[in-house]
């Protein structure tokens, strides 16, 4: 919907763990790529950055917190996938950025899950604004 609306996006993998071919967060992160190196332009007003080509983010650098202030200059709106909330969220990556944060879960997801995502957030120093519950995967039966 932004890009139908003409607005420039980013969308940066800080959650899925997915290797890729592509440098990204985890090299960023590690020292092993500039910044100019993982983001990946895709068309005029879309840019994204993968996981990268290492294992795990360096918890400990500040260069992921300063790619997501760089890209917040340059686009409109900058999407960061932290994956779920919790002990391997990306989440903590970006505590103290003053940002909106979106729930994503499925319509199947108890109410006290949604709670306890929304106190972790919290004790992070981010406020949930929006949670958005999407269809669950139903097995098709025969």
């Amino acid at each position: 919907e932004a890009l139908a609306a003409g607005l420039s996006v980013a969308i940066v993998d800080a959650g899925t763990g997915t290797l890729t071919l592509d440098e990204g967060l985890s090299d960023l992160s590690a020292d092993r790529a500039e910044y100019g190196d993982v983001v990946h332009r895709l068309d005029d007003n879309l840019a994204e950055v993968p996981w990268g080509r290492l294992a795990a983010i360096d918890r400990r650098s500040m260069r992921p917190l300063t790619l997501i202030d760089a890209l917040a200059g340059i686009y409109q709106l900058v999407i960061v996938d932290t994956g779920p909330i919790g002990m391997a969220s990306g989440l903590p990556l970006f505590a103290g950025h003053q940002a909106p944060v979106m729930l994503v879960t499925d319509d199947m997801a108890p109410a006290g899950m949604v709670a306890a995502a929304r106190r972790d957030a919290g004790m992070l120093g981010f406020d949930i604004g929006f949670v958005v519950s999407t269809p669950s995967r139903r097995a098709a039966v025969a």
